[in-house]
């Protein structure tokens, strides 16, 4: 009780004492510690803040480009999609004005010249095969002779005559 009142009465006169100054003054330091430190800390995240909204900021100019290259290539594709199907509609029609294959004049042409040949190209292999039969009869008959005399030449090979009997 004795400490309060003395504190009462220094703090009327506005003193006070040796070693409340000193607390003071150390709590006084450690504030200023610490305020120093949360300065620190409000620069790094004030730097990190810019860092980050730079970034933000690039990565947003690169995506708005990235889209308006996007963009731009859908509007080709999609020109190029309309230009296709304009082509494929009048290829349609045309297709569809034509006559079938088997009613035009240059294909019924082409397919009788065809027909033509095929008859002359049968009648050859007619021919060739005929010509080959006649040749092997040939062939046949040469064999036949050849074989008749071969056995008319051992024949009389084989009987001796009459100038090679021993006298």
């Amino acid at each position: 009780m004795l400490g309060s009142a003395v504190r009462r009465v220094l703090g009327v006169c506005g003193l006070a004492l040796a070693r409340d100054v000193r607390a003071l003054g150390d709590r006084l330091q450690h504030v200023e510690q610490r305020r120093q430190h949360l300065d620190a800390s409000v620069h790094d995240l004030r730097r990190q803040l810019k860092t980050a909204t730079e970034q933000a900021r690039q990565q947003q100019k690169t995506a708005a480009a990235e889209i308006a290259r996007q963009t731009a290539a859908a509007a080709a594709a999609e020109q190029r999609i309309v230009k296709l199907q304009a082509r494929f509609d009048e290829q349609q029609q045309r297709l569809a004005a034509r006559p079938p294959k088997e009613e035009r004049p240059e294909h019924k042409q082409r397919l009788a010249d065809a027909r033509q040949r095929a008859a002359v190209a049968l009648d050859l292999v007619h021919v060739a095969q005929e010509h080959l039969m006649v040749t092997e009869m040939k062939l046949d008959l040469i064999e036949a002779a050849i074989n008749a005399l071969d056995r008319r030449t051992r024949q009389k090979a084989a009987v001796p005559g009459p100038e090679h009997v021993a006298r």
